[in-house]
């Protein structure tokens, strides 16, 4: 959870948090819900040219432009990490976006490969997903709420459709659906 919204959180600015989950801060204890887990796939444009050429791994892509989040995010540290584990540099060719709209267009105008939340990738008719794993620390997805605040009845409300739906959605099922 970035640290503002966590901020904003324990000062009771706002009821709710939904994202990755982290662990309780000092400053309050947390409750935690959890959606589901998300693993972290390889996306690229629909009409990919990796799409019709088989890929082994990552070491096959590196020659490609690389979309990555910036060097202050936790995903980044994990990716830097992935790479390390396998004795391989980053690739040349690395752009650092952490914006979504920015990230999709220089997707769809380019070569480019982003690793992203398989939910990005699998939902949006315009990208692809590349039949490669990432060994990334699996990305916990769920709310957040202070412990000893008790929600609204409209954040309950709100929980409770938030768990149905994740319910309904969950990208794990999703991915062994392909």
């Amino acid at each position: 959870m970035p640290e503002e919204l966590g901020l904003q959180l324990s000062r009771g600015e706002v009821d709710v948090l939904v994202g990755r989950l982290q662990p309780s801060s000092p400053r309050a204890t947390l409750r935690h819900v959890r959606l589901y887990e998300e693993p972290v796939r390889l996306v690229v444009r629909h009409e990919h040219p990796c799409l019709s050429t088989p890929t082994s791994g990552i070491e096959d892509l590196m020659d490609l432009p690389w979309i990555l989040p910036g060097r202050n995010t936790q995903l980044r540290q994990e990716l830097d990490e992935l790479f390390g584990r396998r004795g391989l540099p980053l690739p040349a060719n690395v752009i650092e976006c952490s914006t979504i709209l920015t990230l999709k267009t220089v997707l769809l105008e380019t070569d480019a490969v982003a690793p992203l939340p398989l939910l990005i990738g699998a939902r949006d008719p315009l990208l692809a997903v590349l039949p490669l794993g990432l060994d990334t620390v699996p990305r916990e997805i769920g709310i957040t709420t202070i412990a000893d605040r008790r929600p609204s009845a409209s954040t309950r409300l709100l929980i409770k459709e938030l768990v149905a739906v994740a319910r309904e959605t969950d990208p794990v099922l999703l991915e062994s659906r392909r």
